[in-house]
């Protein structure tokens, strides 16, 4: 799956932009749960916005998975893809929408929501290199 966040420029610190000063990972259960492959080369300003691209395996076909986003030790956001099917099917290899992440030690419906977006789309992947 390919993930791109959305950072308001004032939410971005300067060791936001250090090695492991950003992370993301995909939460699909105990035994599936993974760090994403964030490209820090590819970040990129667009509109007063820090826009942070990474690819997060799916490696199951959970029914509830979850993307967990830390910016240094200050914030912790998560976005539930209620929407992806565990199947993934022709749709999900467009892009969603942007939309709000929220505060990730909340959820249901007294989850605050943040200014941070983030949309995502299945990308396939062909057999491993060798």
């Amino acid at each position: 799956m390919q993930v791109e966040v959305s950072i308001p420029l004032d939410r971005v610190t300067p060791g936001a932009r250090e090695p492991n000063g950003i992370r993301l990972s995909l939460y699909a259960g105990d035994k599936d749960n993974h760090y994403a492959d964030i490209d820090r080369a590819g970040f990129r300003e667009v509109n007063g916005m820090l826009v942070v691209t990474a690819l997060a395996g799916l490696n199951s076909t959970a029914p509830f998975r979850t993307l967990s986003f830390h910016i240094e030790d200050h914030t912790w956001l998560a976005y539930d893809l209620t929407a992806l099917p565990a199947v993934p099917t022709a749709k999900d290899l467009e892009w969603s929408e942007p939309r709000p992440m929220r505060d990730a030690r909340e959820a249901g419906r007294d989850a605050a929501f943040s200014d941070v977006l983030l949309r995502h789309r299945v990308v396939k992947q062909g057999p491993p290199a060798r």
